[in-house]
């Protein structure tokens, strides 16, 4: 087994069995009494013994801690982020450099935006995961190539140690594969001096899980606590019977409802019982007999399902999302030019409807209609089964909020001149569709359109082995009238949207102090397309575009 001085070694040790622990216990037992304490703990801290003579599981037959009490996600994954990789890279980059690259990053509905980073004094799991999306882009090309690979292996085997099934031939040799790559390049944190001396002194994981017990502080010990009268000699009588409370409210209006409906409260058969859901168990359940009176009880209830009213894609995988009332209607091409600053667009709209199969050049200079925003949502591929929750895609016009407009990157389909189907990331300004009055719209042309503008993929994840990522940068066509430049724009159906993505910037060795969160997508040209957005995106880039 691996002594003190060897837990950082790559080679792995034999694990620490329960038999062997047993057997240490039972020596120090039969050499010092286990009930005299202030004799016995020094003695076991000395065999490196937690001192609990009698661990729960001694009697469990065919059981081992060593197979069972495995280090959770908490504290093993992102704390660990948070207390030594994150604290290297601020010791590398410096202070300034980090919180104006993390101040600098374009802001997304439904993901975390960090306006610094540095000032804040507590941090919860969440934001250390949310850290941790954009670590490895954020500190390429300050951070020595050697020094970012070692980071993005660690990043690496934390995502893949999340997912919900392991096989041999695929995750757990890719995991083995990322420590070993880790363990090749972990020298240069050394080299960098970014290396904390406080983390010697740190001590090894918490014994047991504890997701359990960190939830539950918060929600009944934290929260209730600010609804009492704050007195230390009462707040814990107050926070019982306040929680007392709580629980027997939804046991009342579940009884009323019992009695008032004569209804048996017997368990329905779920399809979907082993799959963690976001439901309340009493809450389905009322959902089934009681429909109506399902606003009468309070609980986590599930997302809109999109894929029941919404527009799919050919392939049903996809459900969008625009809402039936407009942002605006009954405009001409122009308005768009002036509103969202596309000089190209009333040309674009020609040419995609003169493409279209078919003679449509009515619909030359027809109204249009529009939307500033519109939801994606996809089917799960670690759950298969189960439904992501919607994401929102905004396209927003210049105004003094937004000097350039915000607008998210997406990755969309897309059919060059050769005529093969391929995927390219993309950045959408404005969805829209022809105005249906007066006017039957043929198939395909009825589905609302995009305005996009194009990025081009400049180098693979194998030509950048430290940062592992696809490197993109704007599309750009020449005026061959005034030798200007302009960006690559297209029209496309919204229904080529494939998945949205997130671009970080190509920071270099120092961070562009007059690029702001609103603008950082418009002023900075090369961007990373970040791996780790979420797990989905990850094991979506690693089964697709490997």
């Amino acid at each position: 087994m691996a002594e003190q001085s060897q837990f950082g070694d790559a080679t792995p040790h034999p694990p620490r069995t329960g038999m062997s622990t047993l057997q240490k216990l039972h020596a120090l037992c039969q050499d010092t009494d286990p009930w005299n304490l202030s004799n016995f703990l020094p003695k076991a801290k000395m065999q490196h013994l937690s001192g609990v003579q009698l661990p729960f599981w001694r009697d469990w037959a065919s059981s081992d801690p060593c197979v069972f009490l495995v280090g959770e996600l908490l504290h093993s994954g992102h704390k660990f982020f948070f207390d030594h990789l994150f604290k290297w890279c601020r010791e590398l980059l410096g202070h300034d450099e980090l919180d104006m690259r993390y101040c600098t990053q374009h802001k997304r509905v439904g993901t975390r935006h960090f306006n610094g980073v540095l000032h804040i004094s507590q941090m919860t799991g969440c934001e250390h995961r949310d850290l941790q999306r954009t670590i490895v882009a954020t500190i390429a090309g300050l951070a020595d190539p050697d020094f970012t690979c070692a980071i993005r292996a660690i990043i690496d085997f934390l995502y893949r140690a999340q997912s919900p099934t392991f096989t041999t031939t695929s995750l757990i040799n890719a995991m083995g594969e990322s420590l070993a790559e880790f363990h090749a390049h972990k020298d240069s944190i050394l080299e960098m001096g970014s290396f904390g001396h406080n983390i010697q002194d740190v001590s090894s994981l918490i014994q047991y899980t504890a997701d359990v017990s960190e939830h539950l502080l918060i929600t009944h010990c934290k929260d209730p606590f600010t609804c009492t009268n704050r007195q230390r000699t009462s707040f814990t009588k107050q926070i019982v019977l306040l929680l007392d409370r709580e629980e027997s409210i939804p046991q009342f209006n579940l009884y009323s409802l019992l009695s008032e409906r004569g209804i048996n409260l017997t368990n329905m058969p779920c399809v979907e019982s082993n799959v963690p859901q976001y439901i309340d168990p009493t809450l389905e359940w009322v959902q089934h007999v009681a429909p109506e009176e399902v606003n009468s009880f309070h609980g986590p209830r599930v997302f809109r399902n999109h894929f029941l009213k919404g527009i799919l894609s050919e392939d049903s995988t996809t459900a969008f999302h625009v809402t039936v009332q407009t942002d605006f209607a009954d405009k001409t091409s122009n308005y768009l030019v002036d509103t969202y600053n596309l000089p190209d667009f009333p040309v674009l709209l020609c040419a995609y409807i003169d493409a279209f199969p078919g003679n449509h050049s009515r619909l030359h200079g027809h109204l249009l209609k529009g939307w500033r925003k519109f939801r994606l949502q996809l089917q799960s591929r670690l759950y298969p089964r189960n439904l992501l929750p919607s994401q929102q895609v905004q396209a927003l016009p210049p105004s003094t909020e937004h000097p350039l407009g915000k607008c998210d990157a997406m990755l969309v389909y897309h059919r060059p001149l050769s005529g093969i189907l391929t995927a390219i990331v993309a950045q959408v300004h404005t969805v829209f569709a022809f105005s249906s009055r007066g006017l039957a719209l043929p198939t395909g042309l009825s589905d609302p359109l995009l305005y996009v503008q194009y990025f081009t993929f400049t180098a693979m994840p194998s030509d950048q082995p430290d940062v592992g990522m696809y490197a993109v940068e704007h599309m750009f066509v020449n005026n061959p009238e005034d030798g200007t430049r302009s960006r690559v724009g297209a029209i496309i159906s919204l229904l080529d949207v494939i998945h949205t993505v997130e671009l970080i910037p190509k920071y270099g060795t120092v961070a562009n102090c007059g690029v702001t969160s609103e603008t950082c997508l418009e002023l900075y040209d090369r961007f990373y397309l970040n791996n780790f957005t979420d797990k989905e995106w990850y094991y979506t880039m690693y089964q697709d575009y490997k």
